[in-house]
């Protein structure tokens, strides 16, 4: 290898190297604790304000409050400040005091503490508006210079006394970028002309294999693509994270357990939550903190993946690099993918990106059914891989999965006939070929199934029971059944069991009554979610409510305990049904979804009102809102997901210019998907019923048969996903937001680019039909 090439080769690796490092690089801090002891001589009740800064000046979103009520005596405050690289502090007493006596102001971070006391407050901070009365070594009592703000500033920088750096500041993908790096340096050193000389072999075959496949990946059309979601990068850049961390039912659960699994403990010690939903976002979360990656980027970028392979999937029908380009756009910039609730530890956002990738390999399969078996495994692997995850992140994933062994069927028989037409009617010749065809297509369940018993395993031999979700176990699921069918007098739509059912069902079962003194409990803050008061518990709180009270009694101490309970508590119940000791409603319960024929009609209304709302993309928000936490807790949020909290304090407009731009930038987008969408649905409807004429009028023995169905697939997911959140509107609470509508936005997009780019063709090919006609003629 010449000397040029070595430096060019050296040079590149160690640029991008360096970019790499930097972009990993991940700083973490030790929170600073700042305690302070003092008498304030007020009449009403005041607050005393904490500054913090990096800079030079202090800035009132970069503050911490705390209220206090003057009593006479000594008052003892302690203030966590969010972890960062906090230089300069400012204490703000009250304004509304007239003397003040400090008796101790403690500052504390990494097991390190500084501690002033009486006169040498005087020492290390600067008073401002505030003259001294008396003084001593135990404390200092000041007294204020008119009606100013009173204020005490540290006069060091607190990173000269404290090393604020946490010990693990560096990530392990960046040791790993580093020993890559010097390994790649050592082996050019030391054998820079065999590496010329595979390189070069190796570009060869690639080309060869790939019939110029790395041509395509840096043409136009795919530099384009990459441009399109590096913008989309930019403009998301503007939102920070949200933390919800006092939602322990969502955020704070999630973080929770990806803490666990960070730490090698598996979901953590068993309690009512545990398994109580999908273990798969926790994983996804652990693992972007172990990499050090922010967990907000690998969202979007998941995201923009899901999007590629569904126009990947797409690739035998929709020719032409424009089309494909505006299929992209059109799903990447969807502005439920940029909308608030994607800035909170959630994983609606991640289970979107996991189910366009599950449709876009099964519809990928499908449109390649008639190719060997062998040239879509890929694709196969992915279905297989996405749909295990999937069912393993919202329970509602199985809603998917009639519709997608749908697909498969199809596809099966497809390879069937070809097979048939091949080898004749006996499969004796083509045996192996066959067994393997439908090993391919059924291979995605057997991975949905091989992993699914690997989890129940793994929570076997951790809590002792052999499930992968409790809420969706037998046991709980019919204790919950079977409450919402004791029949009750007063029926409230929203409420599957009322004060009522719950006062009869505490009668008959000894199981449930011994959770009476916490289900009605003041304590049971489910009881106070219901609009109108009293002591209903709203649908969204139901199952809650019963697992709480159940852990209150002691019985989720460990996993067959609890399950052991709910089938006691069903059995107790079912049993009275039979005897005629309770009355039974026909309503149908699975898992925490009661359906009774009086929601029939409020679901139909509600699937109008959804419909408007999808049409024209309505409640988009892209600013993140404040944070519900304390501040310790969302030290843990930023900490885990690498990604710092929007707003610190309540004022939640504080960006900089350009998040300004970036945020009215979506606004605008949003503003031309509302107004452009209504007209694309409608267009798009309009194709899919004349192809649906054309289909059924030859018999289903159209060429675009194949299109229909792939069709028909996208709106089906798409309409069960507004009944389904009509109906969870209608009975539990008003779910109609992008957040939970999320899933039936990609899937009617796809709908709609899929059938305008039919609709044309199928104008073309009729004004082609008519100019040769009159040629003719």
């Amino acid at each position: 290898m010449k000397i040029n090439q070595k430096i060019i080769l050296i040079s590149f690796i160690g640029g991008i190297s360096v970019f790499l490092f930097w972009k990993t690089y991940n700083i973490t801090y030790h929170p600073i604790i700042i305690d302070i002891e003092f008498q304030a001589n007020a009449l009403i009740d005041d607050h005393f304000q904490l500054f913090y800064s990096e800079g030079r000046y202090f800035d009132e979103t970069l503050s911490v409050k705390e209220a206090y009520s003057p009593n006479g005596g000594f008052v003892h405050l302690t203030t966590m400040l969010p972890s960062g690289n906090v230089t300069r502090l400012r204490i703000d007493p009250g304004n509304k005091i007239d003397t003040i006596q400090i008796h101790a102001i403690n500052i504390k971070s990494n097991n390190q503490i500084l501690s002033f006391k009486g006169t040498q407050i005087l020492s290390h901070f600067d008073l401002i508006n505030l003259r001294v009365l008396n003084s001593s070594d135990s404390s200092i009592q000041l007294v204020q210079n008119q009606s100013r703000d009173i204020q005490l500033i540290y006069k060091q920088k607190l990173n000269e006394n404290f090393d604020l750096y946490a010990t693990q500041n560096t990530s392990h993908l960046q040791v790993f970028i580093l020993f890559v790096t010097g390994f790649l340096f050592l082996m050019i050193i030391l054998f820079s002309k065999q590496i010329l000389v595979l390189l070069t072999k190796l570009r060869q075959w690639y080309q060869n294999k790939y019939h110029g496949l790395l041509h395509i990946c840096l043409s136009n059309y795919s530099i384009t693509l990459l441009a399109i979601l590096g913008i989309k990068l930019i403009l998301v850049s503007a939102q920070q994270m949200t933390c919800y961390s006092a939602f322990g039912h969502d955020d704070g659960l999630f973080v929770k357990l990806a803490y666990s699994l960070s730490a090698g403990n598996w979901l953590g010690a068993y309690n009512n939550l545990t398994l109580a939903k999908g273990m798969v976002y926790p994983a996804f979360i652990a693992l972007n903190s172990f990499f050090g990656i922010s967990l907000f980027l690998s969202q979007h970028l998941l995201f923009g993946l899901s999007c590629y392979l569904m126009l990947r999937a797409f690739y035998p029908i929709i020719k032409g690099n424009y089309w494909r380009i505006l299929f992209f756009s059109v799903l990447l910039f969807n502005p439920v993918s940029s909308d608030w609730f994607t800035t909170r530890v959630l994983r609606d956002y991640f289970f979107l990106s996991i189910s366009i990738i599950v449709v876009a390999s099964f519809i990928a399969v499908y449109l390649r059914r008639q190719q060997n078996p062998r040239s879509y495994l890929g694709w196969v692997l992915v279905a297989g891989i996405s749909l295990f995850l999937q069912q393993n992140t919202r329970e509602e994933g199985f809603m998917f999965l009639p519709f997608l062994a749908w697909m498969s069927l199809l596809s099966l028989l497809v390879f069937l006939k070809k097979q048939k037409v091949v080898y004749g009617s006996e499969y004796k010749t083509s045996k192996k070929v066959f067994v393997k065809g439908v090993f391919i297509i059924v291979l995605p369940y057997l991975i949905l199934i091989g992993g699914n018993l690997t989890i129940a395993t793994i929570n076997y031999f951790s809590y002792g029971a052999f499930i992968r979700n409790e809420i969706k176990t037998e046991a709980f699921t019919k204790a919950y059944a079977a409450l919402t069918q004791v029949e009750s007098d007063k029926w409230l739509i929203d409420v599957p069991y009322t004060t009522e059912s719950r006062m009869k069902a505490y009668r008959v079962s000894s199981a449930f009554a011994e959770l009476e003194p916490f289900m009605e409990s003041e304590e049971n803050g489910f009881l106070k979610g219901y609009p109108s008061g009293g002591k209903e518990i709203v649908g969204a709180f139901s199952i809650w409510s019963i697992r709480y009270a159940a852990e209150e009694a002691g019985y989720h101490d460990n996993l067959p305990q609890s399950q052991q309970f709910y089938y006691r508590m069903a059995g107790e119940l079912n049993t009275a049904f039979e005897n005629g000791d309770l009355q039974k409603n026909t309503n149908f319960s699975m898992f925490s979804f009661t359906w009774d024929s009086r929601y029939a009609q409020p679901t139909m209304n509600k699937i109008i009102d959804i419909i408007k709302h999808i049409a024209f993309f309505e409640n988009y928000h892209p600013k993140p809102l404040a944070n519900f936490g304390n501040l310790e807790s969302i030290s843990l949020f930023q900490n885990m997901t690498n990604t710092p909290a929007a707003h610190l304090t309540g004022n939640i407009n504080n960006y900089t210019p350009a998040s300004i731009v970036k945020i009215f930038l979506l606004k605008a987008i949003q503003w031309i998907y509302a107004v452009f969408h209504p007209l694309l649905w409608l267009l798009s409807i309009l194709s899919f019923l004349a192809l649906s004429v054309r289909i059924i009028k030859n018999g289903f023995k159209d060429k675009l048969v194949g299109l229909w169905w792939i069709g028909s697939l996208l709106f089906a997911i798409a309409a069960t996903r507004v009944f389904l959140i009509a109906f969870i509107s209608v009975s539990q609470w008003d779910a109609v937001n992008m957040q939970y509508l999320s899933i039936s936005y990609p899937f009617l997009l796809t709908f709609e680019i899929l059938y305008l780019y039919t609709l044309v063709n199928m104008l073309k090919v009729t004004s082609i039909l008519r100019t040769k006609k009159k040629d003719d003629d």
